[in-house]
């Protein structure tokens, strides 16, 4: 392929390699056309476009046992950045698109783009902004880990971070994933049942159904579900959950959950609750994800011990 840069004229950081913010540059170069791409087609084609040398492409971490390429590590650090600043947008899961930002960054500053100018855009310091305040809670609850009432508040407040980064990363991917999410999410919390079955709807025909758990083989207990994406400041009316009883009522149906990434009106809470069908905000499904391990895995067990008091007796 065509050359993007010579990667010599980029900022270059450990092992003479373009930093994460150098390959800024060349990775809006290279999506300029505006398409959508794969992040692991921009890591292959800023990677192979900047002319480093054979030994640069393929270097790995010293001591590392994994085989993540130094290059290809610095440029998905990179386009994450900058999806956090708003100057790429990811319209799927794993797929990028430069925004109007990006192109008028890209007009703008050239070859100098750096991390400065990225993290001074809006939506990167709000993102900051969120954490800080986030980690201040956690300090706040920190100050001493003397008794399992401290560490359970701190495993509280470290997962009350994760549940956040959790419903960034739903309201930045395809409504279709969030279906698909949220039928698994069920499927794991047990009402798929043994031998029962899950899907998501079509899209072109899902008649206000999104999602469907058959909790038994011949499909006698039925589940419908809806999914609603939403911005966190949005709230859910009564009149989104009285068509969704009515697509229930089609189906002939009793059993209805409604899940939304933002939150739910009293109205909507009144209707619901009169009509049986189940509400899940955005808070309560984080949790639950998190609870039932969807999107998220362990990163530390601690155990503790106590004194076996019968033992010595």
């Amino acid at each position: 392929m065509a050359l993007l840069v010579d990667y010599h004229k980029l900022k270059l950081g450990k092992y003479d390699i373009p930093t994460w913010d150098g390959l800024c540059y060349p990775i809006l170069l290279y999506l300029r056309d505006e398409q959508v791409h794969s992040g692991l087609e921009i890591k292959h084609a800023v990677a192979d476009g900047i002319g480093l040398a054979n030994n640069l492409r393929h270097l790995t971490y010293d001591n590392s046992k994994q085989t993540t390429k130094v290059i290809e590590d610095r440029i998905g650090w990179a386009y994450s950045e900058m999806f956090l600043a708003g100057i790429l947008k990811r319209p799927e899961r794993s797929h990028y698109q430069i925004t109007s930002l990006g192109l008028r960054l890209l007009k703008q500053y050239k070859i100098k783009i750096d991390r400065h100018i990225v993290h001074q855009q809006s939506a990167y310091c709000q993102h900051n902004q969120e954490l800080l305040a986030q980690k201040q809670s956690a300090q706040h609850h920190n100050t001493s880990i003397d008794n399992i009432a401290d560490i359970n508040q701190m495993v509280q407040e470290l997962n009350k971070q994760v549940a956040s980064e959790l419903l960034n990363l739903i309201l930045s991917n395809d409504p279709s994933f969030f279906e698909g999410l949220v039928v698994e999410l069920l499927s794991k919390m047990g009402y798929k049942g043994k031998n029962g079955s899950s899907y998501v709807t079509p899209a072109s025909n899902d008649a206000g159904i999104d999602g469907v758990i058959n909790q038994d083989p011949l499909g006698t207990r039925t589940i419908y579900l809806q999914a609603k994406r939403y911005a966190k400041d949005h709230t859910v009316g009564r009149p989104e959950i009285q068509r969704f009883h009515g697509a229930l009522d089609e189906k002939s149906a009793d059993k209805g959950v409604f899940i939304t990434t933002s939150d739910f009106s009293q109205g909507a809470q009144n209707t619901a609750a009169k009509l049986g069908i189940i509400l899940v905000n955005g808070r309560m499904l984080t949790d639950l994800m998190i609870k039932y391990a969807v999107g998220v895995r362990v990163k530390n067990q601690f155990v503790i011990y106590d004194i076996d008091q019968d033992y010595f007796e």
